[in-house]
């Protein structure tokens, strides 16, 4: 073991190399494992199994505001046959157009978010809010689990109740009951929280782990802008989207083909940048590993072809062939090891973590270590293999 540190000192720069290159190795691909985790978080984590059989449909008024009679005059219009339910919304899950509000869960913490003029205050947030007709939690197969549903007087008269998702109430209120409790959404304005209901992604503020995050008003939409959600017992084909879309067209009305879709297409859409980018990113693993495995092949070559008279020597002593290739392994792990952990820990200056994923970064550091020493060995142990196995005369001989 001491000849091995001592010839570990005497290829120095080649073992630096080594430690670099496993370094980069590790930390391209704990990059790449949790990019996929968090990939496969968003594709899967209550992704809404039924969303080929919801189709939506944005409408844009030309003029401003809507009543609520126009908005029930176009639920009805949709009510086609194979249509088993609608709502109409002003944003939609993965929809990218969510309405943000300044909330907090007290008036004291209002007001100190007032004075600072910023929503990033204890107690206070900037919150996804969606405004929809009765009917879109179940629509979406969302269950209530705290708390109740607004009742149809409540959604007819817009009253200032909330709903907040399951994920929303811990960010908000911790482990404390959110039901009953009130936010305020500016002086003298606030909502009671009337039910909880179990986190499903919501209208995409931000594309990130907070996704999860959002809150429900009861009521129609009064924009010039919002979604008709029809939902079918089977998956929504075109022709049923083209009649909808017929029936709710207008003189003055802006119907884009684009924004006509089932809501899987608008899901697909949601996670189309996260796959490219996992998969990119996949890429870059698999060539830095290759790379790697090409660097410990051509060092470990180089430093062997210096060593061939030394292990030939031992040899002829008597040294065994498994003791020399033992400490081979031993001295490219001493270094390869350290760096392969460097580039894992790495992770935490280059990455923010999301929460709620599956696999925590520490596991995917130790996979991509794993993954690294794998490839180290699997260009070292050939290579160490053929020199020790060749006779000692033949070691003795000059390149």
């Amino acid at each position: 073991m001491l000849d091995s540190m001592r010839e570990v000192r005497n290829q120095a720069g080649r073992a630096a190399l080594l430690f670099v290159q496993a370094a980069l190795a590790s930390l391209a691909c704990t990059v790449a494992l949790q990019s996929a985790v968090g990939g496969l978080s968003k594709l899967n984590m209550s992704s809404i199994p039924d969303a080929g059989s919801i189709g939506v449909i944005r409408v844009s008024d030309v003029e401003g505001g809507v009543e609520p009679s126009m908005v029930r005059s176009d639920l009805s219009a949709i009510q086609l046959p194979g249509v088993r339910q609608t709502v109409a919304s002003d944003s939609v899950p993965f929809g990218g157009r969510a309405h943000h509000y300044g909330a907090c869960i007290s008036d004291a913490a209002m007001a100190h978010s007032m004075d600072a003029g910023t929503s990033n205050v204890a107690g206070c947030d900037r919150i996804a809010v969606i405004t929809a007709s009765p009917g879109l939690l179940t629509m979406l197969g969302v269950g209530i689990v705290l708390g109740r549903s607004p009742t149809e007087h409540e959604t007819a008269d817009a009253a200032d109740v909330v709903l907040i998702s399951e994920a929303l109430a811990t960010h908000l209120f911790g482990a404390e009951n959110a039901v009953g409790r009130r936010l305020h959404f500016g002086p003298g304005s606030s909502r009671v929280v009337v039910g909880v209901f179990s986190s499903v992604i919501g209208p995409a503020p931000g594309g990130n782990d907070r996704d999860s995050q959002w809150a429900l008003f009861p009521g129609f939409p009064s924009g010039a802008n919002r979604y008709y959600l029809t939902k079918s017992d089977l998956d929504i084909d075109r022709m049923l989207l083209d009649r909808a879309v017929e029936a709710l067209r207008r003189s003055y009305r802006i119907v884009n083909p684009a924004d006509v879709d089932t809501l899987a297409g608008y899901r697909d859409a949601y996670v189309r940048a996260d796959r490219f980018t996992t998969a990119m990113l996949a890429f870059m693993a698999v060539v830095v590993l290759g790379v790697l495995m090409a660097g410990v092949s051509g060092v470990v070559g180089a430093w062997l072809d210096r060593r061939r008279r030394s292990i030939g020597i031992r040899r002829t002593l008597g040294a065994r062939g498994s003791v020399i290739f033992s400490e081979i392994i031993f001295e490219v792990s001493v270094f390869t090891t350290p760096g392969a952990l460097l580039g894992a820990l790495a992770l935490h200056l280059v990455w923010s973590p999301e929460d709620g994923m599956w696999m925590s970064s520490w596991l995917s550091g130790m996979i991509a270590v794993a993954l690294v020493m794998t490839a180290s060995l699997a260009a070292l142990i050939p290579r160490a293999l053929r020199t020790v196995r060749e006779s000692p005369l033949a070691l003795l001989k000059p390149l």
